[in-house]
């Protein structure tokens, strides 16, 4: 499985990025999926040939964790501009 980053979900179709190679982009239908993704969210995941999904994990913790550590530097970034 790899691991990628929720860019954008549009109906059944769920835009990834793949973390670390985000130039990688993958997109995949799954209605049941897609239900339970947002925009940001971390999930591993494998896609068969004819790119559909065999199986995923959603990670909510790792998501947290990268959602605060990006509030963070927003927060730096702000307080240098004032």
């Amino acid at each position: 499985m790899k691991t990628y980053t929720v860019d954008f979900v549009e109906g059944d179709k769920i835009t990834l990025l793949e973390r670390g190679h985000e130039e990688h982009k993958v997109i995949v239908e799954d209605e049941a999926l897609s239900r339970k993704l947002t925009d940001g969210m971390l999930i591993d995941l494998m896609v068969r040939e004819d790119g559909s999904v065999s199986s995923y994990k959603i990670l909510t913790d790792e998501t947290k964790q990268v959602k605060e550590q990006n509030q963070h530097l927003l927060d730096k970034i702000l307080k240098k501009s004032n």
